[in-house]
């Protein structure tokens, strides 16, 4: 299948999707990198996650403001019942030298029924560019969860740029209750419009799988 193939493919995807996807899409993925928008750059981030028994539906615009990017999570979990979850999160991050950079994650987590502050997680990312098309993300964060114990959180992820326009990525992440995985792929649709689609998956033989489809837009204030 060429390059030309692939995209009508994914744009078929998307197409079928949107018909249940109501805001479908984009940046899904467990692992942080340690990098930011440019100075001056905002972005959109929808995507949702549909497994055998559970729907979650994600919106999250973001700016950069000086060193740090602010942004918004809003996230409806359907699970037996509905869940409203949502919450600030901020963004640092630096460059090392050689290829590396170091950033810092933190954000709140409010629900629509009580107790409404639920908790919040710091996440400290590590990024190694090893070449143009390779990059390695390293994950260390805590959960601090009202009237429940701390959990630690830790994952990897790997980022290879295949095409121009077509990357793909897979990640490990264990979130202090149980170990995940997922492999995915984000095509470029235009210059800062991204499609993201993946399959995660528990780990262990019972392990339930869940798919992802998302999208992510940039563009200058």
């Amino acid at each position: 299948m060429n390059h030309r193939n692939v995209l009508q493919v994914f744009a078929a995807v998307l197409g079928a999707c949107l018909t249940w996807c109501a805001q479908a899409s984009g940046g899904h993925h467990a692992v942080e990198d340690a990098g930011l928008l440019e100075p001056g750059q905002c972005q959109v981030e929808i995507w949702q996650e549909r497994g055998t028994d559970h729907r979650l539906t994600h919106a999250g615009p973001g700016c950069r403001l000086g060193p740090v990017e602010l942004a918004l999570n809003v996230d409806r979990l359907r699970e037996g019942g509905t869940t409203t979850v949502w919450g600030p999160q901020v963004k640092w991050g630096t460059e090392l030298g050689a290829g590396w950079s170091l950033g810092a994650v933190w954000l709140v987590n409010l629900q629509d029924h009580r107790p409404k502050f639920s908790g919040h997680t710091l996440v400290l990312p590590l990024t190694w560019q090893a070449s143009e098309d390779f990059a390695l993300h390293l994950n260390l964060g805590r959960d601090v969860l009202r009237g429940a114990a701390d959990r630690t959180r830790r994952g990897a992820a790997l980022e290879w740029q295949a095409t121009q326009r077509l990357q793909l990525l897979t990640e490990w992440w264990d979130d202090g209750s149980l170990r995940h995985r997922r492999a995915g792929l984000r095509v470029s649709l235009q210059k800062d419009l991204t499609l993201d689609f993946s399959r995660a998956r528990h780990n262990g033989p019972e392990g339930q799988g869940w798919w992802t489809l998302g999208l992510g837009w940039v563009f200058d204030r």
